[in-house]
């Protein structure tokens, strides 16, 4: 391409698209599947070139496994409308035919409207963020209860001159209290 420059008196340039995954979502994703098919080839007894086999097995998986970051909901739920049914409903009742009855009839339901889905996602995505997660890493019992609010107290890792440098993050409403984790909303 560079000849092809010089030869055209051009300039190359290279502009890359935005892609909303560009956080290194989809590293993160591309090692899950690494250490997946390597522990499928190891449990299996397979060649490692036989890889290929056993990608729609993970595809299956990845696709019909909900998700902390979607509001625990499923990939296809989320684009096709109707819960995912899994491999496991075939396999119990071979010769039934209730469970595609089922599906025939969720396949006919509309989806759920975008923005009910949207919500539930922003809600999900604040429950599974690095603040939640190190606010519960140690299990203490709260004292607060729904509709109170809330403020979280971070520690910053790196003391500065020895002390112990904490922030105040919030306020936060508490909308749903359960026995192990809460719900909160950013006010």
């Amino acid at each position: 391409m560079a000849d092809l420059a010089v030869r055209l008196r051009g300039l190359q340039s290279f502009t890359p698209v935005y892609s909303p995954w560009i956080n290194g979502t989809v590293e993160r994703l591309n090692r899950d599947i690494l250490q997946v098919t390597r522990a499928l080839l190891l449990e299996l007894r397979l060649d490692t070139r036989n890889w290929e086999y056993l990608l729609p097995i993970i595809q299956a998986n990845l696709n019909q496994s909900p998700v902390a970051s979607l509001g625990h909901k499923t990939l296809l739920e989320l684009f096709t409308g109707p819960p995912a049914t899994t491999s496991l409903d075939a396999c119990f009742f071979p010769g039934h035919s209730s469970t595609l009855v089922k599906a025939d009839l969720r396949l006919g339901r509309r989806s759920p409207p975008l923005d009910s889905c949207v919500a539930k996602t922003d809600l999900a995505r604040l429950s599974s963020s690095g603040l939640y997660q190190q606010a519960h890493k140690k299990c203490t019992l709260c004292n607060f209860s729904t509709g109170d609010f809330v403020l979280w107290s971070r520690v910053d890792s790196r003391p500065v001159n020895g002390k112990l440098s904490m922030r105040w993050v919030g306020p936060f409403q508490v909308i749903e209290g359960k026995s192990h984790s809460s719900s909160f909303v950013i006010c």
